[in-house]
Parts: structure tokens; C-alpha cells; sequence
């Protein structure tokens, strides 16, 4: 059984991160093979082709690649658990915004690195990335599994299952290191759309992203699997090459580098099945971890790598206009979940199709609403934050469902949008209109006077 090389830092739902308390050196190996570059998957035919980078043409945005001074290494990491980390991309309102900065971007592709015990073709990765989602450690609360984004809110998956990721090319069993670039220019839409700063504009607080990253293979069968440990500050300043910002050298290889910008040292580990701080249920993570769900480094910083993972990523430029997209800050709950809002299907003023903006992690058996505008803001409202400019129009009342009490986080709401499009009754929902939306339901026990969630919110045009 193979375990954690991570220092539990005992985070507590609401109390933040406290010092570190001891390490487990086990799960942090070296690296011992090269890193080799595997090339670059186009995402909607499976094919591989050449070496690195996707769309060349297109802006590195983020660039998280500079391993440890005292070595490269990997964390291992169970096929029951999720390392969440986090970085930013600077927006045009940014202190010092790079040549090139989109207040949205385009991500046309991203690389991540990792080392496997197990054969060509049966390592199975999948990656999630949200606007924000709690920052550094995400403030201390629990997440869920890295599943398709309608159930975790996340703004963009990408299952590299059955991909034919590259790993031990003997067979099994025998280290191998990769780093993949992933090209999603030909997937629908270009690839995904990232808020910069969080939520499209500088804060000075709550401006990162958060991604996750899982290994779904057993570490017990051929040996120890992980994402690549990277972002060493020594080398550069954070940031490094990142639009037209120098790189930094890696120490271990010699090749120029990134210190990912906004990433911080420390890694959160979701638990499948396991509450913040443990026990670890054997039923869904039977090679167990050590700690439980919460926030972990690797011990410290510069004695221990630091602790962020190998992430690169490449836009091709703003948003296209057409699509939908989440933005501002969801406020977290009472039971220390952070909501969020999504959707499914195409917004149209003519097609019998359903446009669902829905919400997940919701305060069960709760009312709420969804309510829209015209204009965007983010705002201090309720200790959360107002995402849509007055005047707002609200929608009906609805339960948000979900288990029966006592309180948790399994309700959800759901609007067909398209509905009331297509109903009239708003005769400014129209083919071409810009529409922002957010939901707020009860939450009682919240701080007062409001006793109200709010989740972030979403931007979309009305199609034809």
C-alpha cells in the first residue's frame, strides 16, 4: 500500500489552514527516467502527432512546468482520490497585465505530465478545470469526484480514457514519465472558455482557477501512478513563461520552463466517499490514503518540492461571443459547499430545444430562484456577491429537492430558459440579446441579515 508523501495541514471546514503537522516521504518519488514529450492527442479524432504543443500559434497562458531544485519528482497519487490545485491567468484589469491578456480565453489546449507503472494504452487520466472554486487549498471545503461538469459544476472535463496515453512501453510495471499535450481546437468551440482572474476581472482576492487532476489506475497493481511535481520558484519569478514573460531554466533538465503564476504550496486531495479530514471509507478508497480529504504539502517548501502539479495551457483569444459562459463568485454555504450554476443545451428564440440552467450543491428542500438581467457586475451583496446589474427580473419559485433533512448540499434547481424565451413574456428576450443570470435560494443560518446562498452566474447570447 503505497502512501501519502503529504503533510496533513488540518484544515477544518470554516477554519482555514493551520501549519503543517509531519510528512510521509513515501508517496513523493523521484524521478528516475526522462520526461519524455509524447507528443500531442487532437482531442476529437484520438490521433497523435509530433512533438509538443497544440495550436502554435496560439498564447501560453499559464505555465506551470520548472520541477524541484533537488530533483524531479512525482506524488503518487490512489485511483479513489482527486489533487486539486490551483493557478491564474491575468485579466486586462490585472496590476502589470501582460501584452496579449483577455479578460476570457479560448483554451485550445494544455499539457500535463505524469509517471506510470502501467502499459501503453490502459493509463486512464481524467482533468476538470473551474473559473474559481475556493482558491489555494479551496478554502477548506470538500469536493466531489472529478465527474462530467453537470454534477461537480465544473467548466470544462476532459476524459483521456481509451486514449492511448502513452506508459510503459515493456509491458508494465517499469517506470515511464510523460509529458501530453492535448490539442482541443477541433473539439466544439474550440476548447473551453476560462474566465481570467476568476471571474473576468482583477479582485485582488478569489482570482484563481482551480483543476484537478485523477489517476484512475490502482497504484497496488504495477506500481505507483502521479501527476509530475513542477512550479520551483527558485529559478523564476512567478509566472515565467507565460505570454512574453522570460522563462525560467529547470534545474534538472536544462530546458527553459514556467513557475506557474498564482499557485501556491499546497495541494488539495478530495477522497472519494470521505468527509474533510477522514476516516477514509475502505469501501471506495480500499488502499486508503493518509489524513483524509483536506488541504496537504509535500513538507515545505524549499527542503520539499513545492507543492503544485505540471500544468500548461495555450488560448487562442477571447471567448467566442456565441457561447455561453460562467463568471463572478458563488457564495459558500452553511454546509460548506460552494454552488455553482450551468447549463445544458443552446439558448434560441425559435428552436424546440431546452436551454436547462440549472444549479447543483444546493441546500436541500430549499426555496429559490433564478433571476436574470441585462448587464453584468460583481458586487458585495449578502456577505456573497451580485452578479447581474438591476434592473432584474425574477422567475418563479422552486424547491430545490434533494434528500430529505437534515440540511446538505443535494438539492438543485433547474429553468428551461427557452421556455420563457419562446413564451413572449419578456419581450426583451430576443435573437441577439446578451443575457445574465444567477440563482438565490434560502440558506438558513447564513450570516444575517440575509439567510440567502447565491451561486456565480451565467452570460449567454439568445440564438435564433
Amino acid at each position: 500500500m503505497h502512501r501519502y508523501a503529504l503533510a496533513f495541514l488540518g484544515v477544518l471546514a470554516g477554519a482555514g489552514i493551520t501549519a503543517a503537522q509531519g510528512v510521509d516521504a513515501s508517496r513523493v518519488h523521484p524521478i528516475t527516467v526522462p520526461i519524455r514529450d509524447a507528443g500531442t492527442l487532437d482531442l476529437a479524432s484520438r490521433t497523435w502527432r509530433g512533438p509538443h504543443a497544440g495550436a502554435r500559434s496560439s498564447t501560453v497562458v499559464y505555465d506551470n512546468t520548472c520541477t524541484y531544485w533537488g530533483g524531479a519528482a512525482y506524488v503518487a497519487i490512489e485511483h479513489c482520490e482527486d489533487a486539486y490545485d490551483e493557478g491564474r491567468v491575468p485579466s486586462t484589469t490585472s496590476p502589470g497585465a501582460p501584452p496579449g491578456a483577455e479578460d476570457q480565453n479560448r483554451i485550445d489546449g494544455f499539457q500535463i505530465a505524469y509517471c506510470t507503472h502501467f502499459p501503453t494504452g490502459t493509463v486512464d487520466i481524467k482533468v476538470s478545470w473551474w473559473n474559481h472554486n475556493g482558491g489555494g487549498c479551496l478554502t477548506g471545503t470538500a469536493q466531489g469526484a472529478i465527474v462530467p461538469p453537470f454534477y461537480n459544476g465544473a467548466t470544462a472535463y476532459v476524459d483521456l480514457a481509451g486514449a492511448g496515453l502513452p506508459g510503459d512501453n515493456q509491458g508494465g510495471g517499469n517506470l515511464a514519465c510523460w509529458a501530453v499535450t492535448i490539442d482541443l481546437s477541433n473539439t466544439p468551440n474550440g476548447g473551453f472558455c476560462l474566465e481570467s482572474d476568476g471571474n473576468g476581472t482583477w479582485n485582488g482576492g478569489g482570482d484563481e482557477f482551480n483543476w484537478a487532476f485523477q489517476h484512475e489506475n490502482p497504484n497496488s497493481v504495477f506500481g505507483p501512478n502521479g501527476p509530475v511535481i513542477a512550479a520551483e520558484p527558485l529559478v523564476a519569478p512567478f509566472g515565467a513563461c507565460s505570454y512574453n514573460l522570460p522563462c525560467g531554466t529547470d534545474l534538472t533538465t536544462g530546458a527553459p520552463c514556467g513557475t506557474g503564476l498564482g499557485t501556491i504550496d499546497s495541494l488539495w486531495d478530495n477522497i472519494d466517499g470521505t468527509a474533510l479530514g477522514g476516516p477514509v471509507n475502505p469501501a471506495t478508497c480500499p488502499n486508503g490514503t493518509v489524513g483524509g480529504t483536506g488541504c496537504y504539502t509535500f513538507g515545505g517548501w524549499p527542503i520539499h518540492p513545492f507543492a503544485s502539479l505540471w500544468l500548461e495551457m495555450t488560448s487562442s483569444g477571447d471567448c467566442l461571443p456565441d457561447q455561453p459562459v460562467t463568471y463572478c463568485t458563488a457564495k459558500v454555504n452553511t454546509q460548506g459547499c460552494t454552488p455553482a450554476i450551468g447549463w445544458t443545451g443552446t439558448p434560441s428564440a425559435s428552436q424546440p430545444v431546452v436551454f436547462d440552467v440549472w444549479a447543483i450543491r444546493i441546500i436541500n428542500q430549499k426555496n429559490g430562484l433564478l433571476f436574470y438581467g441585462f448587464q453584468e457586475q460583481a458586487v458585495p451583496f449578502h456577505n456573497g456577491w451580485l452578479c447581474v446589474k438591476p434592473p432584474i427580473v425574477r422567475t418563479a419559485v422552486q424547491s430545490s429537492g434533494g434528500n430529505p433533512p437534515p440540511p446538505d448540499c443535494s438539492g438543485t434547481f433547474h429553468y428551461d430558459f427557452n421556455a420563457l424565451i419562446q413564451s413572449g413574456v419578456d419581450p426583451q428576450l430576443v435573437a441577439g440579446t446578451q443575457v445574465y443570470a444567477q440563482y438565490w435560494y434560502r440558506d438558513p443560518g447564513s450570516p444575517q441579515p440575509s439567510n440567502i446562498g447565491l451561486t456565480d452566474a451565467l452570460r449567454f447570447p439568445i440564438g435564433p
